[in-house]
């Protein structure tokens, strides 16, 4: 189930999933991008039916699942599959020149990419979900877990970085144009949805007043011709972030600010 759909009844799910697993049609259900409020209710009202895997984002820079929802699939017997473990491929430029970085992966002779994912996969209940197109890359993943780091490495590796969350008002980010990629440009129009967004901003907007889920979204900042600073939406996934955009607005209102993370926002711990 990739998006919790707040319009869904609990029965209904259950007894499509409880179906499926009897028929035969799949041998496992697993859930994506559930907060902690969520997971624990749909938990419950899953009854007889175990959740096998959660998708959630988690990196040494993204850590937010730490706090609840990793503790929780611990004790509940759940995999957690960490989507955007390199961090889209931003981790590595950033950190590559670090002292301890660098000194970790000529101790192991390692790439960093080899070093962050074998972070990931020292951990209980955890397999790293990265995306690839070019087969050098995937050896070179695969080899991460050719290796095994010391227990004070993986400490330091955990505290190394942290991503600052700022609150930045929603007047001060500007939607631009990107690429051929239609976006909304109304209240009314990401209401209605007419593009069909998968899931909608109300849909996310529900979920945002419900169970109080704030996914923050990644900006960039820019400067004008004056200097005065400004937002854009970040373009990696740029209908990803438009998404998030309008889900808050819908639910805060356009006055409001939002959790935002800034591509300068890294924290690197230099001890």
């Amino acid at each position: 189930m990739h998006w919790p759909n707040p319009d869904i009844n609990y029965n209904e799910l259950l007894t499509a999933i409880d179906r499926l697993l009897k028929d035969g049609k799949i041998k496992y259900f697993g859930l994506s991008n559930f907060s902690y409020p969520e997971l624990k209710d749909i938990k419950v009202e899953l009854k007889w039916i175990p959740i096998s895997a959660i998708e959630n984002q988690y990196n040494i820079s993204r850590k937010e699942i730490t706090k609840d929802i990793l503790p929780f699939c611990i004790d509940n017997e759940i995999i957690v599959l960490a989507y955007s473990p390199l961090g889209q491929g931003k981790l590595l430029s950033s950190i590559s020149n670090n002292a301890f970085i660098k000194e970790s992966c000529i101790k192991y002779e390692v790439t960093v990419s080899q070093l962050l994912l074998n972070w990931l996969t020292s951990q209980k209940n955890i397999i790293p979900v990265v995306r690839t197109s070019n087969i050098n890359h995937l050896k070179e993943n695969v080899k991460a877990l050719d290796f095994k780091c010391e227990h004070e490495v993986n400490k330091k590796l955990n505290d190394l970085v942290a991503t600052k969350i700022s609150n930045i008002p929603i007047k001060e980010i500007e939607i631009q144009n990107l690429d051929d990629k239609k976006v909304y440009s109304s209240t009314d129009q990401a209401e209605q949805n007419p593009f069909d967004w998968i899931p909608s901003p109300m849909l996310l907007s529900k979920r945002i007043k419900q169970h109080k889920t704030v996914e923050p979204i990644n900006l960039t900042k820019k400067k004008n011709h004056s200097g005065k600073i400004f937002y854009n939406l970040d373009s990696y996934d740029f209908l990803g972030e438009s998404k998030k955009y309008w889900a808050w607005i819908l639910a805060n209102g356009e006055h409001s600010n939002i959790p935002s993370i800034l591509s300068d926002s890294l924290i690197i711990n230099s001890n």
